[in-house]
This record gives structure tokens, sequence and C-alpha cells, in this order.
């Protein structure tokens, strides 16, 4: 039986995509809660992609952009964003070193966001 690497990386980019993306439109609301509604739904439902969310939108709501931080963070998770829209897309399989990755990066974007505070 060969090792389900790829069962491993999914449910981790699950749990990256649904706890920022709960924490960004939280944020959205926190910070600007005396902004037009309209404007705070839009930016809490358009898809302006999550790499652009963890970036810019977090810096302009909190000051600071996943891509800052320290020790290789943003590389890891950009590789593993690739490979996991390759899973997904294109079919391809996922090794251990993949899983890993997938792993502390989801250890790492849940401790992050965790620690934004409110207002």
């Amino acid at each position: 039986m060969l090792p389900r690497f790829r069962e491993a990386v999914l449910p981790c980019w699950g749990a990256i995509d649904s706890t920022f993306v709960r924490k960004f439109r939280t944020l959205v609301d926190d910070r600007l809660a005396d902004e037009w509604a309209e404007g705070r739904d839009f930016l809490k439902s358009h898809d302006f992609g999550l790499r652009h969310k963890m970036t810019t939108g977090l810096r302009l709501l909190t000051g600071r952009s996943l891509h800052a931080e320290p020790d290789g963070f943003w590389q890891d998770l950009s590789i593993g964003y690739d490979q996991r829209n390759r899973i997904i897309h294109e079919g391809q399989i996922a090794h251990e070193d993949d899983a890993k990755l997938a792993i502390g990066v989801a250890r790492n974007v849940v401790q992050i966001v965790v620690s934004l505070p409110s207002r």
C-alpha cells in the first residue's frame, strides 16, 4: 500500500484557507466598522486571491503581511500553495516532503492568524 501524503496536504490547505479567510472577514468588520457596509461586504466576499489577502489585504488591515514573516515562511507558503494547486487541478501526487511542508505551513499560518488582535 502506498503512503497517502495527498490526504495530509489537502486538509492542511483546507485549514489554512478556512482559518485565514474567517479571520480576514472578522478583521474587515472590526477594523472598518465605520466604513460603507457595501465596501466591507466587497472585501469579505470578493475573491482577490488568498495570497493577495495574506499580503496586501492583511497589511492594510493590521500593518502585518505574511510576506514579511521571517525564516523563509513566504517561500514555504508559496511552494506549498503551488503544490496544492498541482494536486487539485492537475492530479499530481504528493510526497512525504510535500506533506511535511504543508503541515508546517498550516501550523504557522494558524498560529499567526490566532495571534492577530481584533479591535
